[in-house]
């Protein structure tokens, strides 16, 4: 092993601090865009992180991904316990609240197509 990899990681095919981040993201059930979003970074960039996941895991999808992931350590998450409420990810910054998509609505209209009252 050379110099250049003591301290970052303990082997050249282990996922990378960044990489790490997309991977809890996805566990998160985030999309590109919102990934690149929160970690102020470009789409294309989380799609390079996100190939060189699923190349290191030797995953065919996401799913096979996070399995990996969990098996081998790496991703590292806290399920809940039996009775407990089940579990739900953080909302992300891109999530909607039920105001803002009213607001984003085009009125509804009358038989007679003219807009309707709001109640």
């Amino acid at each position: 092993m050379t110099d250049e990899w003591i301290g970052r990681r303990s082997r050249p095919d282990e996922p990378t601090a960044r990489e790490r981040e997309v991977l809890h993201c996805l566990w998160e059930g985030l999309t590109n865009h919102e990934i690149s979003v929160r970690l102020k970074i470009a789409q294309k960039t989380v799609e390079a992180h996100r190939a060189n996941l699923m190349r290191k895991f030797r995953a065919g999808n996401i799913a096979q991904l996070l399995r990996a992931s969990l098996r081998e350590g790496i991703l590292q998450v806290e399920f809940p316990r039996k009775g407990s409420r089940p579990f739900s990810p953080p909302p992300s910054s891109t999530t909607r609240t039920d105001a803002q998509e009213r607001e984003n609505q085009p009125p509804s209209l009358c038989p007679d197509n003219t807009p309707r009252q709001p109640s």
